[in-house]
């Protein structure tokens, strides 16, 4: 049981009401007296630079535990809250007076078993929801009684009133009350209602490669998110070690700029707060890239209570809920998406090997769902496809014609235009739809692109906090982030782009790769190439479109999207990677670092309500088939509409970026 929080856009319901409670290094230290609540409003003092003011920053320095300090300086915390920028949102320091407690409950949460948690979106452990913390046997509720207390406190009644207040919330006799349409906390800032007693949280740790995508909380009834941060109290965080929690200004209503504006180091005995705005609230935590200092915190989000939508309203919030990250990935459909399939069959020149699909969401964990209200740059509707000028028969190896062979011979391994190898690709890909052929161009031709990006990846580096590493030259970015980050070569294809100064990259390596993989799509896109897929697949393509892309380390992925609408369509994708090793070709074989395209099928129940569930192709639940990236491979599937596709996370640990080129086909059988 358990879900996704920090914002996390993916929550799963807890089918269990219990936690599991594992000994880790001995007996869990009991207990011997009932935990009191946690002292938890007196030392609440902001940071130098936690709010941001028109006139600058403020803070005022106090004594601790006093009580006219303690006022003016909630008073100065809820004056400046509507100011921040790029929406309202605090940070307190020294939240517990009581450390020693506050560790004990990162003591004790060491102790409970944790679910690696992934999907497109994130990679955490995480514990059950900690409501149910109550149904747990005595014995185990005796080795969480700080953790209980720690629950119990930010969920009290005068936490609960605190917050409410902070963030411009208004009690009137414990009932709502709204004085005008527009908050008086400013602009875009809604009115607050009092929360409800609701308990909605969880523990989550987030070890080396943990990460959370860029997304805006908006589900339900959510009005504050906050998260307090358990980290190591003997270790201070640092900027190298990753894992900011990053917040996005707006590039439009509903649209998160292409990078954060802004990021908050996790540090023990700090919290964040901020109000959940529909499209407004976007934020992501950052890839943990240390290995050493794990990423604990306790998070949730307090809700509004049960009171009538005023009349004009979208929902309870005040905010138009369309705008919502997960309104917005339900409301278009787009052509971006991959045919689900159970196994791809790699092809070596030696003959065809199978390849067993990965196997994730194995706990039963749900998501909700995914989709664009801006297409990605697959989109039919900002892609265009182009007509082929000729009719092309529909046969196998024999049908291609001598002239055909000598211009596919220039590009193609040898292999692959042998008859007996067409042959049995044909037959593989008429029974699983897929198809991945490795040491798929001429030797020569690869190992010269292999080792242009790879010097590119040297020149741009692996810096996980430099966003526009890679931008420059020939090369865009292209988002918006709550759907894709990546590089776009050669101009504007679709989506939000952002083309700064090179910034002292030498944007001529990256160019270099970007040419030759642009004559690497051309050739996808030829006659002569349109022929072979015609003899490998048996399907006609009319039309075709692509584009030349780059998945940088520490910063790039796209996110699965719905394709309800799209007719059947081929994708062929041609992939370079760093592959030098054998530890190279585990680690993206692995899936840990990220970076295999992943293709699964919406469930009959996706739709009903707020969370979604996605199974495979081959109906066994909550499972993925993934494949991963090889470099000078070329994957060929076939997508019906209804189906999933996502490349997920390129990990900062990944040994290069996930250069691709990329077509479209669209077909007729």
């Amino acid at each position: 049981s358990g879900r996704v929080d920090e914002g996390g856009r993916a929550a799963a319901l807890g089918r269990d009401p219990g936690i599991a409670v594992e000994r880790v290094h001995g007996q869990a230290a009991r207990r011997q007296s009932q935990a009191a609540p946690m002292d938890s409003l007196r030392n609440l003092v902001p940071p130098p630079h936690a709010f941001e003011r028109r006139k600058g920053l403020r803070r005022v320095p106090g004594v601790e535990g006093s009580t006219p300090c303690y006022e003016e300086e909630v008073r100065r915390l809820r004056e400046d809250y509507p100011s921040v920028k790029p929406y309202p949102y605090c940070v307190l320091t020294d939240v517990f007076e009581d450390t020693a407690r506050l560790s004990r409950v990162r003591e004790e949460l060491m102790a409970i078993s944790a679910t690696l948690k992934e999907t497109d979106l994130f990679k955490v452990h995480q514990t059950g929801e900690l409501a149910n913390l109550d149904n747990l046997p005595a014995n185990e509720r005796g080795q969480l009684r700080e953790l209980t207390a720690l629950r119990d406190t930010l969920y009290s009644a005068e936490f609960r009133s605190f917050v409410s207040h902070l963030v411009s919330a208004t009690e009137t006799g414990g009932t709502a009350t709204e004085t005008n349409e527009e908050s008086s906390a400013g602009p875009g800032v809604p009115q607050m209602a009092p929360f409800s007693a609701q308990v909605d949280c969880s523990a989550n740790v987030y070890d080396r490669g943990g990460h959370l995508l860029c997304h805006d909380d908006a589900i339900g009834t959510r009005k504050v998110t906050y998260i307090l941060y358990l980290t190591d109290p003997g270790r201070e965080w640092t900027k190298g070690d990753g894992g900011a929690l990053e917040f996005y200004g707006l590039e439009r209503p509903g649209t998160p700029e292409l990078t954060p504006s802004c990021a908050v180091l996790p540090r023990f005995n700090s919290m964040v707060l901020f109000t959940v705005i529909p499209g407004t609230s976007f934020h992501s935590v950052q890839e943990v890239a240390t290995a050493v200092n794990p990423r604990f915190s306790v998070s949730g989000w307090y809700h509004a209570a049960p009171t009538e939508c005023p009349a004009g309203r979208s929902d309870k919030r005040g905010s138009d809920s369309s705008l919502a990250s997960t309104q917005q990935l339900r409301a278009i459909t787009t052509i971006g998406d991959a045919s689900t399939f159970a196994a791809t069959k790699r092809v070596h020149e030696g003959g065809l090997e199978p390849v067993a699909a990965k196997k994730r969401h194995k706990d039963g964990q749900q998501r909700e769902a995914l989709g664009l209200r801006i297409a990605s740059c697959a989109a039919a509707s900002l892609l265009s496809y182009v007509p082929y000028g000729s009719t092309t028969s529909v046969g196998g190896a024999d049908s291609l014609s001598e002239l055909c062979l000598r211009r596919l011979s220039t590009w193609l391994a040898p292999t692959y235009l042998s008859p007996p190898v067409i042959a049995q690709l044909r037959k593989h890909f008429e029974q699983e739809g897929s198809v991945q052929l490795q040491q798929f161009l001429r030797r020569s031709l690869a190992s010269e692109m292999e080792r242009a990006a790879e010097r590119a990846d040297l020149c741009d580096g692996n810096v996980l906090t430099s966003y526009t590493h890679g931008m420059g030259g020939r090369w865009s970015g292209c988002g918006p982030p709550h759907l894709q980050r990546m590089l776009v070569f050669d101009g504007p294809v679709a989506g939000h782009f952002s083309t700064p100064e090179s910034g002292g990259v030498d944007v001529a390596a990256a160019d270099e790769v970007g040419c030759k993989l642009e004559s690497v799509r051309e050739f996808m896109c030829s006659e002569a190439f349109r022929a072979f897929i015609c003899a490998v697949t048996g399907m006609q393509p009319q039309r075709r479109c692509g584009y030349v892309r780059r998945l940088r380390p520490g910063q790039d992925y796209t996110c699965a999207r719905h394709a309800e609408s799209v007719e059947e369509r081929l994708e062929g994708a041609f992939c370079l990677v760093k592959q030098r090793s054998p530890h190279d070709v585990d680690l993206w074989d692995s899936g840990e670092v990220g970076g295999y395209a992943c293709y699964m099928r919406r469930s009959a129940e996706e739709g009903q309500g707020d969370i979604a569930v996605y199974t495979s192709a081959d109906s066994s639940e909550e499972e993925m088939a993934s494949v991963s990236a090889v470099s000078n491979s070329f994957t060929l599937v076939k997508r019906t509409p209804g189906t999933l596709h996502f490349v997920k996370y390129v990990s900062c640990h990944a040994p290069s970026s996930r250069w691709d080129a990329l077509a479209y086909y669209s077909h007729t059988s």
